[in-house]
């Protein structure tokens, strides 16, 4: 398989579990961008390209399994990159993953969705991590919210800060 046809194939896992986590069961089309996904009710939805790019710097932590996660997500309009330390059980020591960030839009909110998790600084994939993927959205009450599942649909509530200043 290759490389684009395993990265759509991931964008299709990762918005099904984030969008079933949520219990949202319909994405509905908005643009002439976008890529048919299939939610846990089998209907068929649309995830759509964001049209107002996105730019800044966020810290992100999360927790899966009661193992905290700690990410920089840095947008530079459509795409970005994310940086995550966490303690990986398996290795028993904290690791780094740097994995490649995509936005889209839909009607409940933002979707950014990862894809290919690497050791920072190189091209070699991280053996065991699973990308993430995170909704943001601010309520009609003013409320902000914003939750992450990755590919293994292991999700969590996201606690957001923007990035410390240098």
């Amino acid at each position: 398989m290759s490389n684009t046809l395993k990265w759509l194939n991931g964008l299709t896992v990762a918005a099904t579990s984030l969008v079933a986590s949520i219990a949202i069961s319909q994405i509905p089309v908005q643009s002439t961008v976008a890529l048919t996904v299939s939610d846990k009710f089998n209907r068929s939805s649309e995830l759509i390209a964001q049209t107002n790019p996105l730019y800044g710097c966020w810290k992100l932590t999360y927790s899966i399994n009661g193992v905290v996660y700690e990410s920089l997500l840095r947008m530079n309009g459509y795409n970005g990159l994310m940086v995550t330390q966490y303690f990986n059980t398996r290795t028993r020591r904290t690791e780094l993953v740097q994995q490649s960030m995509k936005l889209g839009n839909y009607a409940k909110g933002l979707l950014i969705l990862g894809y290919n998790p690497v050791y920072p600084g190189t091209t070699r994939r991280h053996p065991t991590y699973s990308p993430d993927n995170f909704l943001f959205q601010i309520t009609p009450r003013g409320q902000y919210r914003a939750a992450t599942c990755d590919l293994a649909r292991r999700c969590s509530p996201v606690e957001v800060r923007q990035c410390p200043r240098r």
